[in-house]
């Protein structure tokens, strides 16, 4: 913050103690109780690619394209979040012209994978519109209710992963440019 002391990399001992305790002073609220719950993920994965998109290559040398990449670092990310918590659901929503949702919440990480693995990339149709994904998400998704999360956490907690490599469509949309 401007103005204000802030320990710097060769800040003394004792400059980090009066920092720790200025800061011990604040009173953080927190509006949850300290428990992990059961997350609902809605994986988002834009298949359009760029025209103009350069192939990764890896330090083997190997290239692969735009949405294979996309596809194993979800690949990466289901099997982590099954492992961490096997109450973890997964569903899978595609967009191009419009969202479409493809996979309803499984806990099982295959059939996601399963779905992922049929995906292809297809030509960029233009913008991507935010609203409706979050439309679709809104149609398919039920929030939980919990009468004090302070006390009781909520059953589960919905999450939404944008897994995008033609991120420049949705980016576009705010800087008012066109593909």
């Amino acid at each position: 913050m401007a103005g204000e002391d802030s320990p710097s990399p060769d800040s003394s001992p004792s400059e980090a103690c009066d920092v720790t305790e200025h800061l011990s002073r604040f009173t953080l609220e927190r509006h949850l109780p300290r428990v992990n719950c059961p997350e609902h993920i809605v994986l988002v994965v834009d298949v359009c690619r760029e025209e103009d998109s350069t192939p990764y290559k890896l330090a083997d040398g190997s290239t692969h394209s735009q949405l294979y990449m996309v596809k194993r670092a979800l690949s990466l990310m289901l099997h982590n979040k099954h492992c961490i918590d096997q109450k973890h659901k997964f569903a899978l929503l595609v967009l191009h012209d419009s969202p479409i949702w493809v996979h309803d919440f499984t806990q099982d990480p295959r059939e996601i994978l399963a779905a992922l693995e049929e995906l292809e990339s297809s030509p960029v149709s233009g913008h991507c519109d935010l609203t409706t994904l979050f439309d679709v998400i809104q149609e398919q998704v039920t929030l939980p209710q919990v009468a004090n999360p302070a006390v009781a956490p909520p059953p589960h907690i919905i999450r939404t992963e944008l897994g995008s490599y033609g991120l420049h469509r949705v980016l576009g949309l705010f800087s008012g440019t066109k593909n």
